[in-house]
Order: structure tokens, then C-alpha cells, then sequence
């Protein structure tokens, strides 16, 4: 039986456009599986202790599309990335209106993923958070 890491390997060959989450679900695995999997040069991986110091990093990068995934639906906005700070167990984005703005829950994120792939024949980057059960 082919690993993960020799399955995604296929897939990308054959089907460079698909994103990580499907990939995940044709294969039967979680997405954190599968962008474990990636080739070194496209993903970096990081404990979920980070997850303030790279969402604090963003303030300032200028516009940045933020893309949030909710059961199979997906909300985009395009704006810069807000200021946050932690209250009440959540690190709140404090997005002015326009902006994004939200509250997260640190606590649950495990492992963050930090990928580069071309999508829709552009370059591409993204960051991903994961849980325990490898979701995001």
C-alpha cells in the first residue's frame, strides 16, 4: 500500500489544481495528512503555539485576501489584516467595518501549515490551522 507522502505525490502529478482539501477527501485522509504530505519545497510546518505571532505578523502587509472555509462553504474578504488581541480566551481581530473581524480560539489550533501552491494557474500562498483531529 502507497504511503500518504507517495499518494499526494501522484495526485499532484496528475492533477496539479486540486487543493489540499480535496485531495484530503478523495484520499480518505485530513487535510493537515495531506499537507504534511506535500513536497518540502511547498509547505512548512509549525507548532500551533505560533498561531498569535503569525496572525500578529500580518498587521501592516497591506490588502490580503482571507479566505475562511464553514462546511463546504467559503467567505473571502479583501482587506488588510487586522489588528487582534487575546480577551476571554479568544484572540480577537478587530477589524474596522469593512474588514475582517472575528474571534478565534487559539487553544485549538495544533499545527499550522504554511503553503505554497499554485492555484488556478497563479502563484499561491496560504496558512493553514489545524486541530488535533488535523481539520481546519
Amino acid at each position: 500500500m502507497e504511503s500518504i507522502k507517495q499518494q499526494v505525490e501522484v495526485l499532484l502529478e496528475q492533477e496539479p489544481q486540486l487543493l489540499p482539501a480535496a485531495m484530503a477527501e478523495r484520499l480518505g485522509v485530513t487535510e493537515f495528512d495531506v499537507v504534511a504530505a506535500l513536497p518540502q519545497e511547498m509547505v512548512a510546518i509549525a507548532p500551533g503555539e505560533q498561531a498569535q505571532t503569525i496572525l500578529e505578523s500580518l498587521v501592516g502587509f497591506g490588502p490580503v485576501t482571507t479566505i475562511v472555509h464553514s462546511f463546504g462553504s467559503i467567505f473571502e474578504v479583501k482587506a488588510p489584516f487586522p489588528k487582534g488581541k487575546v480577551a476571554r480566551g479568544y484572540y480577537n481581530l478587530m477589524g474596522r467595518e469593512g474588514e475582517l473581524h472575528g474571534h478565534l480560539k487559539l487553544d485549538n489550533v495544533k499545527n499550522i501549515a504554511l503553503v505554497s501552491k499554485p492555484f488556478m494557474g497563479r502563484e499561491s500562498h496560504y496558512f493553514g490551522f489545524f486541530s488535533e483531529c488535523g481539520s481546519n
